[in-house]
């Protein structure tokens, strides 16, 4: 079909952008009404994303109406639908809604033994001012006080470094070492004045006697006012797999200098008694960033801000006093964000979403002929852009298919509506009744076994998971129910033989990551003939039809996915095995979710598995190391546990649907790419502006944004 890319860039565009704002605003301002506006954008088919559609799609109906003018076509229209819902999960709970807090969970919570576990490109934050400080030279901004000096220490990974040691043998000794940071109101390399800092430094402490401690102090100007005493410990080394030298990093967030330092802050480092102490790695870095985020940015006036003094400017967002004007627009689209310090973190983590999303856009290509045209699997979900859109053999009907005229349709709409709307009007208004539909099964039931097997299960009407259903095949519903029963029914088996030990089940968690892992290993083994002969086909270069890539194209995408993968580890100096496992992990779990959505449908997001299991699975901290089993722990939050899983089903849907549009390949790819994209920096620009000018702990639901700091707790767990 004739398919405009300019059109469809255009719109998709505009859908992603408003399916963006829908999302954060809805999340954001309906979080402690509604417990459903979190999960906005989380679902089969993204409520603000089909909303926005709709509007679209009843604005070309009216055009082609009233002035026989086509705004968009039936296939410009796929298009533009599927970017939305392939943006959406990104832009929602799928990866921008938890970001910010997973990654700010370790530095504010002052959480000093895990933060080296915490690769540097994975959170926003300025530069190392003291680096490389420690292993220079007194004279380089160092100077010393009693008995330190200099020894060459030989590190784990075979390297050797310069590093100063303070060693006493009498009681009444006391040594110190200062290094000295240039400070001023904003200068490049300076400490900013009046910003808060994370200090910290590693230190390994041995032979101290019960008197002796070391410490690390904060200083400033010439004369050392004392500013701050960032710890003081007599814990002597320990090692871990994570310090297998047996350094201890310690320090302390938030560190503030005051507005009215002259020209320099000094930290200290010092022992006092005797033993024996070394220091490295001291960090002095910048957290603005992370701060701001939860506390928002102070907004100034030009005209003000030209009155102050120097010294009182840092950290002011400086607003035009013309908002009507280039610098105006400028700063309500930009100013908000320290892209500075995001720029970083923002490109890590983009380059991973790509290169996920590339390969599940690989698979789906390799897999949709195998479970469409040979197993005839009847991808439920795809068919309500059809009933809205109509099939490719509708070219002739008018602009409104055949389902718009369906009466039934309309009925069960308009019932549904007002129920929602009663039910919506509710949760503002206590004193109208509330006529949700949610039963607790056990209040109907006597026998003490199945009510222990039952416990917790509601019978719930949801209107979107009941219009959803509408759509799948009935033996596939009761399949649904039937196993969801068989799995209810281990625990009256447990009830029965007396495992009652371990109420509720504690290895749950691990039986689903178990499901998806083989499930995913039995599609490939009875895939493997069909395999066989596609690798052979990618050999041999033949072509495969009307499919967007031939045989060689997707097999060669994703190898370059795999190789990629490889590059990102090495460049930020991430464990090259650990990241494999890793994303052959998601990419599993991508197929089996796939798969079920083609099969019977994926409604939401809460079945899909914690990644973080697979750690323990596959060698643990041995393998992984620190830096990757918390980036199994942070992408199990933040990515996998959530919507993300639902894009790899939609990729081929839409892949399925552009077939039988007959949609050129090169706008195929272009949707996918404008969808990830869009939905990556859209998302993140609006969600990163709605925090930095409000601030995290000012929103309502402002609890979701700070619950994700049990990160941590995953490295004790494998740290053995």
């Amino acid at each position: 079909m004739n398919v405009s890319i300019l059109r469809v860039l255009a719109f998709s565009l505009l859908l992603i952008l408003l399916t963006g704002i829908f999302i954060h605003f809805g999340g954001v301002l309906m979080g402690t009404v509604s417990e459903t506006g979190r999960e906005l954008g989380s679902n089969a088919l993204a409520i603000p994303a089909f909303w926005a559609f709709l509007a679209l799609f009843f604005l070309a109906a009216l055009l082609k109406a009233l002035l026989r003018y086509e705004l968009l076509t039936r296939a410009e229209l796929l298009c533009v639908l599927f970017a939305g819902l392939l943006a959406s999960p990104i832009m929602s709970v799928g990866f921008w809604r938890f970001l910010v807090p997973a990654a700010a969970s370790l530095p504010r919570g002052e959480d000093f033994q895990s933060l080296d576990a915490v690769n540097p490109n994975l959170w926003p934050h300025g530069p190392n001012l003291s680096d490389g400080v420690l292993a220079q030279a007194v004279g380089h901004g160092v100077d010393t006080q009693g008995s330190v000096r200099w020894e060459s220490l030989s590190l784990s990974d075979g390297s050797i470094e310069q590093v100063p040691v303070i060693e006493h043998v009498l009681e009444t000794e006391n040594s110190r070492l200062r290094v000295h940071l240039p400070a001023g109101p904003i200068r490049a390399g300076a400490v900013i004045l009046g910003q808060p800092y994370l200090l910290s430094v590693l230190a390994r402490a041995e032979g101290l006697s019960l008197e002796s401690y070391y410490y690390c102090r904060v200083y400033y100007d010439a004369e050392a006012h004392f500013l701050q005493d960032a710890f003081t410990s007599t814990a002597e080394a320990e090692k871990t797999f994570g310090q297998s030298e047996g350094f201890r990093r310690m320090g302390a967030y938030g560190v503030v200098i005051p507005k009215h330092v002259e020209d320099s802050v000094i930290v200290e480092l010092g022992l006092k008694g005797a033993g024996r102490v070394v220091f490295r790695d001291l960090q002095f870095i910048n957290v603005e960033a992370v701060e701001s985020a939860f506390r928002g940015r102070t907004v100034i006036r030009e005209s003000d801000f030209a009155r102050l003094p120097e010294r009182e400017r840092a950290g002011l967002l400086v607003e035009p006093d013309r908002l009507l004007s280039f610098a105006g627009l400028r700063f309500l689209f930009l100013a908000y964000i320290p892209w500075k310090d995001w720029l970083r973190p923002m490109t890590t983590w983009g380059i991973y979403v790509v290169l996920i999303l590339t390969a599940t856009f690989s698979i789906a290509v390799i897999m949709r002929r195998e479970w469409v045209d040979n197993q005839r699997l009847p991808l439920p979900f795809a068919q309500i852009p059809l009933f809205f859109l109509g099939s490719r053999e509708s070219d002739g009907e008018r602009f409104l298919p055949q389902g718009w005229r369906n009466r039934f349709m309309w009925a069960g709409f308009a019932v549904t509506f007002i129920w929602c709307v009663l039910r919506g009007l509710h949760d503002l208004n206590l004193g109208i009744p509330d006529f949700d539909i949610k039963l607790r099964i056990n209040a109907y039931i006597s026998n003490p076994y199945l009510q222990r097997m039952l416990a917790g299960v509601n019978f719930e009407v949801v209107a979107l998971y009941l219009g959803l259903a509408m759509f799948l095949e009935l033996n596939v519903l009761m399949s649904l129910i039937i196993g969801f029963f068989l799995f209810r029914g281990q625990y009256l088996v447990g009830e029965f033989y007396g495992l009652t030990y371990q109420a509720g089940y504690s290895y749950w968690l691990h039986q689903r990551l178990s499901g998806y892992v083989v499930y995913a290993v039995l599609i490939v083994f009875f895939s493997r003939k069909y395999l066989f002969r596609l690798l052979r086909a990618a050999i041999r270069g033949a072509d495969r039809g009307k499919d967007v890539l031939s045989s060689r194209g997707a097999v060669f995408l994703f190898i370059a996915s795999m190789v990629g993968v490889a590059v990102w580890a090495k460049a930020i100096g991430m464990p090259l095995v650990a990241m494999f496992i890793i994303f052959l992990t998601i990419l599993s779990f991508s197929l089996v979710a796939m798969k079920l959505r083609a099969d019977c449908g994926v409604p939401c997001y809460v079945m899909f598995p914690h990644l973080i299991i697979i750690v323990g699975f596959t060698g643990g901290m041995s393998v992984f190391g620190t830096q990757g089993v918390m980036f199994a722990a942070f992408v199990s939050l933040i990515i996998v546990y959530h919507g993300f899983l639902l894009i790899p089903g939609l990729q081929l849907e839409f892949l399925e649907l552009s077939r039988r549009f007959r949609i050129r390949r090169s706008v195929i790819l272009m949707v996918n790419v404008v969808a990830i994209v869009g939905g990556f920096l859209i998302g993140g620009w609006i969600l990163l502006s709605g925090i930095y000018a409000k601030g995290i702990d000012s929103f309502p639901d402002s609890a979701d944004y700070t619950g994700i700091s049990g990160a941590a707790s995953y490295l004790g767990t494998y740290d053995t």
